[in-house]
């Protein structure tokens, strides 16, 4: 009876077998067209992902067959055809995932999620697994054969990672399959195994989401001659391309190369043959044409081509139904910020009913995208004007501006993050912060050969200030010192066209500025409770100012540092030593005004303690044709006024130094993460003579000859008895010195002029020297200390930075401080440099007459 039984059986499974068999061709075209869908759909979402399918073989159904005991294994076998899909990230194996759930029929009771049945203490396989089954005849243009949907076949989809495939195909089977006991020993390392490849493969997404943004934001890290050179390398490799299907993805990559470059008519024409396609590629290559045509049409919305763009952008976003943009599972990632994309530019250029639903249903896609929400805010406010929307949205405007800060670290999105932080501080309404960012985005605007400020941004910015002032509001003082600001950021970007005052809409209020003349600016605190700490800066002052002709601006009034800078001008001139002009900058109502000033310039403006003034200041240097990198700012502690007085001074190009330790805004400048990147932002230290180098080293009356002939005098001094060492510049012969070392010498030879005079020696242009002099150590003293202010700013200039240890290939020196805390070893060069100035002189035609023979 069992005999029979069992010769029953093998009769059923062998027909089983044969009934497979006669099966097999339709689930090979199965396999095939279940290939070509997945590989479509991996050109969009996982490129790099390595696909396969295939049916199970005869023998694989027999031995399953045999094995599992089926009573019907035709029937009751999911995976006679599988599919697998091999990706590098956890986030492509999401993307893949939401693909299969949006476009097959999901047998959700026979799918697996191998990571679900892991404990929460466990490692080990994490591969998904999806039971499918076809429901139409085209997926991502990849035909099915009909009579697959029409017998409801099933197929089996595997998606992992490439960490998780390496687990799977060499730990899992062993692990968990072996026909023996594994040792203790052997699984504790499997199970390590699997805990590594996790963390890797967690690491890998990680790193992916991070390096992603680049890929396509060629605008943000490329410079212009290296981006034409990409042009040209992908427009060859699309002409060469023979496969129609294939050129999709390279037109699209150079399109968006093109539009990065501004060259919108050729990004156009690249892809208007390929908009019809039907592939994966379609939804990308839609929202890229129809940005392009409405960016190259923005001024005439009743042009064919405009119209186009909004049509292409409004098929992208008509497939986003309102249960796919809620369903999180539905639509992948790229997809979602595609068309997000594409709502929020349609809504730019809509009617108002139409653009509260594009921007609702753009951020509903992409809820994460700070420039959409930007948009939003500023088009709610110009319809409502009802600020207090700004309340409610206070969460995601702060999260807006650290996914911008980011944005900024990586690289990406420059100037456009700038911008939109400074818009989204001025939301919050933080002025402050809000002119900070413009002033950053004005700087780092055309930086490493980036294109230009263009008119079409400039003029967008000022759009966004008009819309978020809102109807029948009282006007924010805040939003016309932005808008002046930018007017006189995109004046001097883009090349200076016509007068200032034409651009900037504003009448200078000081009209005695002349071009080419010395302008200083001293800033500061004027805060009460700090009166005491700005007092001790008193000398430091009265150094920098001592000697200085030229105008010098500061506030005006009685209190802190613009008090102090008053006091300081009225002692001088009451000894005779005054030799500046002094200009205080205040607001109309201000409360103390210094007499000591030779002149105050009001800015006509009613706030006590507005922004106001430094923006005028500006415009009535720049009014002038000073130029900026001629004027300097010194700065010393400071609250919000100063703060924007620095950022505003580096902006637009003049050198800032700020004395460290002075605390407040100061300190937070020189400690900014951007800021302090940049070559014009001096840390002083709290010493009256590097003070008092910052503010005039660098005016002289000299020839270029005579310059060159006391600086390579100078250095040949310096390097006496010194053997040439190229792994240190400055003791190289002149014709080999880098060129900011020659700067440094020539600059000592012109400093040594002005300290000599100031300590009362006479210089006089003769045709032969005589001899020279030997000056009195006391003079020696003091002029070797001022010698050290000049190395001091030299040095900071070049981009040497105080450091406890010298490192020549850091530009790292211990001795950026004042004379007096130096090391006799090291204060003896600065003694041994002015004991050569007579020698110096000479070598110009000069000669050197002290005080007692005068």
């Amino acid at each position: 009876m069992g005999q029979e039984r069992m010769l029953d059986e093998e009769a059923e499974l062998r027909r089983q077998i044969s009934e497979y068999a006669e099966q097999l061709p339709d689930y090979k075209e199965y396999a095939k067209a279940l290939e070509d869908v997945l590989k479509s759909a991996c050109v969009l979402y996982a490129p790099l992902a390595i696909v396969s399918a295939r049916p199970k073989s005869i023998a694989s159904f027999a031995e399953k067959a045999a094995r599992k005991k089926y009573k019907n294994p035709i029937r009751e076998m999911t995976d006679l055809c599988g599919a697998r899909v091999i990706v590098n990230t956890q986030d492509d194996v999401k993307a893949i995932c939401q693909f299969v759930r949006a476009n097959f029929k999901i047998d959700e009771a026979n799918s697996l999620d191998a990571a679900s049945r892991l404990k929460e203490t466990e490692f080990g396989y994490r591969s998904l697994h999806y039971i499918v089954q076809v429901h139409q005849p085209s997926i991502l243009g990849a035909q099915v054969p009909a009579k697959v949907i029409a017998k409801g076949l099933k197929a089996e989809i595997q998606v992992r990672t490439v960490a998780q495939h390496a687990w799977a195909a060499t730990m899992h089977d062993r692990l968990y399959k072996p026909p023996f006991q594994i040792p203790t020993r052997l699984r504790r390392l499997g199970h390590r195994i699997a805990a590594l490849l996790e963390d890797a493969d967690e690491a890998l997404n990680e790193f992916e989401r991070g390096i992603q943004p680049f890929l396509g934001s060629y605008s943000a890290y490329m410079k212009p001659s290296e981006l034409d050179k990409e042009i040209k390398i992908v427009k060859l490799v699309l002409d060469v391309e023979a496969k129609a299907e294939n050129k999709d993805p390279i037109a699209l990559r150079l399109a968006r190369l093109l539009r990065a470059g501004g060259r919108l008519g050729e990004a156009i024409d690249t892809l208007k043959p390929h908009f019809t396609t039907m592939g994966p590629m379609s939804l990308p290559i839609r929202v890229e044409l129809g940005t392009a045509l409405i960016e190259l049409h923005h001024c005439t919305p009743a042009a064919e081509g405009f119209k186009l763009g909004q049509s292409l952008l409004r098929e992208a976003v008509a497939a986003a139904t309102t249960e796919e943009v809620e369903d999180d599972t539905t639509m992948s990632t790229t997809d979602r910020k595609l068309r997000a994309t594409a709502m929020a530019i349609l809504a730019d250029t809509s009617d108002r009913q139409e653009a509260c639903q594009q921007y609702r249903g753009a951020l509903q896609l992409d809820p994460e995208d700070p420039y959409i929400l930007c948009s939003q805010l500023a088009y709610n406010l110009d319809h409502t004007s009802q600020p207090a929307i700004l309340d409610s949205a206070r969460p995601a405007i702060l999260k807006a501006i650290a996914t911008c800060r980011a944005h900024v670290d990586a690289g990406l999105q420059i100037p456009r993050a700038w911008f939109t932080m400074a818009r989204l501080f001025l939301l919050l309404r933080k002025d402050t912060e809000s002119l900070d960012h413009y002033s950053k985005a004005i700087c780092f605007f055309s930086v490493d050969e980036k294109p230009k400020w263009s008119k079409e941004d400039f003029e967008a910015e000022l759009e966004f200030l008009k819309r978020i002032q809102g109807r029948g509001q009282p006007a924010n003082p805040e939003i016309g010192w932005a808008e002046q600001l930018l007017r006189i950021g995109f004046w001097l970007k883009s090349g200076r066209p016509g007068p200032i005052t034409e651009a900037v809409r504003r009448e200078v209020s000081f009209k005695d500025f002349r071009s080419g003349q010395r302008v200083l600016i001293v800033a500061g605190g004027t805060a009460p409770e700090w009166q005491e700490r700005m007092t001790s800066y008193r000398k430091l002052l009265r150094a920098a100012l001592e000697g200085y002709d030229g105008l010098v601006i500061s506030g005006g009034t009685t209190a802190g540092i613009p008090g102090i800078v008053g006091e300081v001008a009225s002692d001088l001139k009451s000894a005779g030593r005054k030799s500046f002009t002094l200009i205080g900058y205040q607001p109309e109502f201000v409360r103390s005004r210094s007499d000591h000033y030779d002149r105050h310039v009001r800015s006509g403006t009613k706030e006590t303690l507005g922004l106001a003034e430094p923006l005028q200041m500006w415009l009535d240097i720049l009014a002038a044709g000073v130029d900026p990198t001629d004027v300097r700012l010194l700065g010393i502690n400071g609250g919000r006024i100063s703060r924007f007085e620095y950022a505003l001074a580096l902006s637009l190009g003049a050198l800032v130094g700020l004395v460290e330790s002075s605390e407040r805004s100061a300190d937070d400048v020189l400690r900014d993460p951007d800021w302090s990147k940049l070559p014009t932002l001096l840390p002083l230290p709290n010493d009256p003579m590097t003070a008092q180098a910052f503010a005039q080293v660098g005016a002289h009356d000299f020839s270029k000859d005579e310059l060159e002939r006391m600086g390579r005098l100078v250095h040949e001094t310096y390097r006496k008895g010194t053997k040439p060492d190229h792994k240190k510049p400055n003791t190289l012969p002149w014709e080999v010195l880098p060129e900011d070392y020659k700067q440094s010498s020539r600059e000592q030879a012109a400093y040594a002029f002005r300290i000599l005079r100031a300590r009362g020696f006479t210089i006089r242009k003769v045709e032969k020297v005589s001899t020279s002099i030997v000056m009195p150590e006391e003079d020696v003293k003091v002029l070797a200390e001022k010698e050290h202010g000049r190395w001091n700013v030299e040095r900071l200039r070049a981009g040497w930075r105080r450091a406890s240890k010298k490192d020549d290939d850091k530009r790292l020196s211990p001795f950026l401080k004042p004379w007096v805390e130096l090391p006799d070893e090291i204060s003896e060069f600065d003694w041994k440099a002015v004991r050569a100035f007579p020698e110096i002189l000479a070598a110009g035609g000069y000669e050197l007459v002290p005080p007692a023979q005068t």
